[in-house]
């Protein structure tokens, strides 16, 4: 009995001692809320640390004023001199002409001429009219050729003026050929009607026995070639080569002029 008496005893004085720590804590706690040390709880209450806040003052920071920013000056250039130097004079050099010392000439030996072999000129083929051949220089032209080169250019109007200042429709060149032969070689239906109109010759030959219906067949203008046979043209005549109008027919890939051969 007596020991649980002193163990109630003794549990008491422990729960006395624990609550008379915990309210002098609560009690520190309330007075020092800021967990300060002993030292430091003496001096405040000295009243040594609230001398010294008072010393230390707290000054505010200023606010920042906002100031418009001023405008640069602009300031004018300045005027620097400007120096100029003088011009240079330069002496004025006399070009002297080059001294010219004759040439001494070198007295050569004269060298034998070269032989130099004649051109032979190749005669033209006989299928080309003679118009188209280049003209011999042995043969003298007359003031009436001109008529070749109006039916030559197709010129209608200065082959009227030619024949109308009296020259022959029948005028000949250095190969025997007429206008009227130029101008079937050539495919001009309207020429050839019109020197056949003013009296020209349709089967007049050349120096080799060409017709105009002959440059007619040669050069495939089926219209003058039948233009010619309406007028009294020969197809059976032969030119120095043997060849009739026929003969060229039938070379011909023409199909109006081949049709001529045949119909014949």
């Amino acid at each position: 009995m007596n020991t649980l008496k002193n163990l109630h005893l003794v549990k008491a004085g422990f729960a006395i001692s624990l609550i008379a720590l915990l309210t002098c804590q609560t009690a520190t706690a309330k007075a020092n809320p800021f967990g300060l040390s002993q030292s430091e709880m003496r001096s405040i209450a000295n009243g040594k640390i609230a001398k010294v806040q008072a010393a230390r003052k707290y000054v505010p920071k200023p606010k920042p004023v906002y100031r418009r920013p001023v405008a640069p000056v602009r300031r004018a250039p300045v005027k620097r001199p400007v120096y100029h130097r003088p011009p240079v004079r330069r002496p004025v050099v006399q070009h002297r002409a080059p001294v010219r010392r004759p040439v001494q000439q070198v007295q050569r030996r004269p060298q034998p001429p070269r032989y130099v072999a004649p051109v032979r000129r190749q005669a033209p083929p006989a299928n080309l009219p003679a118009w188209r051949r280049p003209a011999s220089h042995t043969e003298t032209r007359g003031s009436g050729d001109a008529i070749f080169a109006a039916a030559k250019n197709r010129n209608m109007r200065l082959l009227q003026q030619i024949l109308d200042s009296g020259v022959s429709v029948e005028h000949r060149n250095f190969n025997g050929e007429t206008a009227l032969h130029i101008a079937a070689s050539l495919g001009n239906l309207q020429m050839v009607r019109y020197l056949i109109g003013k009296g020209a010759n349709v089967n007049s030959r050349t120096g080799k026995q060409w017709l105009p219906i002959h440059h007619a067949v040669r050069f495939e203008h089926p219209q003058v070639a039948y233009y010619l046979l309406s007028r009294g043209a020969s197809l059976w005549a032969k030119t120095s080569d043997g060849l009739s109008a026929i003969d060229f027919a039938k070379k011909s890939r023409n199909p109006r002029i081949k049709a001529l051969a045949n119909r014949r």
